[in-house]
């Protein structure tokens, strides 16, 4: 699997790039919205993990500016040290697969998402036979998780507001 991290500091550049090359992936790291969204456009990207903040922008000008282009499927992480309900609520309904706070980045929930994503298709193909409850305290949550499995074809599903 190849995986983007766009991130400006050398140290979580360091913790992610070991992690995904440890889990037998391939890993690029790019500093800059701009470099990131080349090199989402010259080789083939599997994840991308993004930094909230970078050396050029913001991880919402990213995520709105890489909706507009082929890739916009790509699944993406944002990691940050700010986790707030607005920002989590912003980056969710902006499309994001997961948002992380640096303070839970551990290696063996990052590996986890590796494994899933490496293993979508098998993932996916089984939840399709599956039924499935979702329960949520969140309705916000509850309509993205309900978006995501309508997307990818999911439906039998029932959603419940805790």
């Amino acid at each position: 699997m190849n995986i983007l991290h766009l991130e400006m500091s050398q140290f979580f550049s360091r913790v992610i790039e070991k992690v995904a090359v440890e889990s037998g992936n391939r890993y690029t790291n790019e500093s800059t919205i701009e470099a990131g969204l080349n090199a989402i456009d010259t080789w083939e990207f599997d994840l991308l993990i993004t930094a909230h903040i970078l050396a050029d922008g913001r991880a919402e000008q990213l995520l709105r500016e890489l909706a507009r282009t082929r890739h916009r499927d790509l699944p993406v992480i944002v990691i940050t040290a700010d986790d707030s309900i607005e920002n989590r609520e912003r980056f969710f309904a902006l499309g994001v697969m997961d948002y992380l706070p640096k303070s839970d980045l551990v290696p063996q929930k990052l590996k986890l998402y590796f494994q899933v994503i490496d293993r979508g298709g098998e993932v996916l193909e089984e939840l399709k036979s599956l039924k499935v409850a979702v329960l949520d305290d969140s309705r916000m949550s509850l309509q993205v998780i309900r978006s995501i499995f309508q997307y990818y074809g999911v439906n039998h599903a029932s959603y419940f507001h805790t």
